[in-house]
């Protein structure tokens, strides 16, 4: 039962309530019910100028009263337990001296802990420590200092840390609010939702002038290798980034800060190929050409003629591994590499990379031997056509096996090819109403909502719809309502 408690005038916040509601709802500046026995309390002794274990600034010198220091001993000796990481993962911050305290027994007393909470341990201590002091972070931070003092060794060192990418330790939405009770099969993902944070790098990658690019790009690269490092600690998956070869489809494509970091990076490295060449070798020298980032970008950077000579190119393609080579993330990057490169690479690297695409793919561990004899023959069939269709010339052994893959293939269509150089990106965009009536000014009555039906089927990834009868409607009224009366004596009521 509602009930709305008798005030004169309009309705105010909290004069509508169920019967089981506080008879006085707490107002937002009011604190939470109850006693915060995290807190400093009145009793206690002293009371000024102090923080709680929990404290939002976690910088805080104020030194903790002693029952507070009581208890943060107490949490230390049931550090053991996932309850108590999960508790620390939920909190904003924690007192330094709580800090300073978990961190020296992890480091010198004989706790026995499971290896994931004392893993989930350690994270969650870095990201408290590393959480920036102020809401804002990275580019924001010392974009001031930059543009009076300009890029010097020192303001490259702090741009370099004030982009730095940093563990985050937060509550797991999607589960209960509850701890986890089975210590045996304990993951990380039960104690705290672990991510990487990666700051704002620039506003404009014109921020950084040609003279100090090179210093600049090295260090972000110290830093996406860091990142990097962190994804793999924290068992992130790694989501697909973002191709680095435009695609002229409709849309545009939404970063998110690790992949506007990535993005960065690479456009970075291009105006640096492009004013020193130099220097772009130096640094393409020092990629690892392995990880999350630097597999896609160094497949990206073979493009570069001045950057790396053909015979290296070929050589670097053929020494893909068979997952690199196959992986969906890097199809863009791979096939407009060897577009780019196919008539300089000699005809043996040439026909190493045929045999490469004909072997396929490998099996993945769940997947049943007839679907995979399926894709693996569809994905070899695809970039073969797609790279005819680039007019790449192919030897004419692999050319006479291309008829024999579409035929092993069920319902193969040639169509598919098109889509082997699909980078798959997300896009957003306003969806554009067609209304033009011409499709269906000029058919039979009995055609037109066929017809209609047919063309509302939007296309994966299309920002068009197509609603031809609107403008029927707007056109010719006496033949639109011919239609539907048509339909109706059908028993057909269109509903769009």
């Amino acid at each position: 039962m509602v009930k709305t408690i008798p005030q004169g005038g309009p309705l105010q916040r909290g004069q509508i309530r169920l019967d089981d509601d506080p008879s006085n709802p707490q107002q937002r500046d009011q604190a939470p019910p109850g006693v915060d026995l995290l807190a400093p309390l009145k009793a206690d002794d002293p009371v000024a100028h102090e923080v709680g274990l929990v404290a939002w600034n976690s910088r805080t010198s104020a030194a903790l009263n002693p029952r507070l220091f009581q208890i943060s001993r107490w949490i230390l000796s049931v550090m053991p337990s996932p309850t108590a990481v999960w508790w620390a993962a939920t909190r904003n911050g924690l007192h330094p001296n709580l800090s300073e305290r978990l961190s020296w027994a992890l480091d010198t007393t004989e706790l026995d802990l499971n290896p994931v909470v004392r893993k989930a341990w350690r994270l969650v201590l870095e990201a408290r420590a590393l959480a920036p002091e102020r809401p804002v972070e990275g580019w924001w931070t010392v974009q001031s200092e930059i543009k009076k003092e300009g890029w010097t060794e020192r303001t490259i060192r702090d741009f370099a840390k004030a982009t730095r990418p940093h563990i985050t330790a937060k509550r797991v939405w999607a589960r209960a609010p509850i701890p986890p009770a089975d210590e045996s099969s304990i993951t990380l993902s039960h104690l705290a939702h672990f991510d990487v944070e990666y700051p704002k790098l620039l506003e404009q990658i014109t921020d950084v002038p040609n003279e100090t690019l090179a210093s600049a790009i090295e260090v972000i690269r110290h830093n996406l290798e860091l990142g990097a490092s962190l994804e793999d600690e924290i068992t992130r998956i790694h989501l697909k980034l973002p191709t680095l070869i435009p695609e002229q489809i409709p849309g545009h494509r939404h970063y998110d800060g690790r992949e506007q970091y990535y993005v960065t990076f690479a456009n970075l490295f291009s105006r640096l190929i492009s004013f020193d060449i130099s220097a772009a070798k130096k640094e393409y020298r020092n990629w690892k050409r392995t990880g999350v980032f630097f597999t896609p970008l160094s497949i990206w950077a073979l493009n570069e003629n001045n950057l790396v000579p053909p015979y290296e190119a070929g050589e670097s393609l053929i020494a893909l591994d068979r997952q690199t080579f196959w992986s969906s993330n890097y199809d863009r990057e791979l096939l407009w590499t060897m577009r780019s490169r196919w008539a300089s690479l000699s005809a043996d690297q040439r026909l190493a990379l045929e045999e490469k695409i004909l072997a396929g793919r490998d099996k993945f561990d769940s997947e049943a031997d007839g679907d995979y004899q399926n894709r693996r023959l569809a994905l070899s069939a695809m970039r073969l056509i797609w790279m005819q269709r680039a007019d790449l010339e192919l030897t004419p052994e692999t050319i006479a096996k291309i008829p024999d893959l579409k035929k092993n293939i069920p319902g193969w269509r040639d169509s598919w090819a098109s889509e082997a150089d699909a980078s798959h990106d997300s896009r957003v965009g306003w969806v554009n109403r067609e209304t033009a009536a011409t499709p269906i000014a000029n058919l039979p009555i009995a055609d037109v909502i066929k017809t209609c039906d047919e063309l509302a089927n939007r296309e994966f990834q299309s920002f068009t719809e197509r609603d031809p009868f609107h403008g029927l409607v707007e056109a010719n009224l006496k033949k639109a309502m011919a239609v539907l009366i048509f339909e109706a004596r059908r028993s057909n009521f269109p509903s769009r």
